[in-house]
């Protein structure tokens, strides 16, 4: 189960990398941890908000499978 979370959050580190986004999950906290390259993070623990946060933190809409 832990190895799921890590490759989830792995998937969506490459999806948010030209966001100027990371995501991350140490294993430890109730949730991922996604950060904007000035350093500004956020923990969602709730897969509903992920994409609204995402857009808050990136400034604008994102779509993931606009490609």
């Amino acid at each position: 189960r832990l190895r799921a979370r890590f490759r989830r959050a792995q998937v969506l580190a490459r999806l948010l990398r030209p966001l100027g986004l990371t995501a991350h999950d140490d294993g430890v906290t109730d949730g991922m941890v996604l950060s904007t390259l000035s350093g500004a993070s956020v923990i969602v623990t709730d897969p509903a908000q992920l994409w609204a946060t995402i857009e808050r933190l990136a400034g604008r809409a994102y779509d993931p499978l606009a490609g």
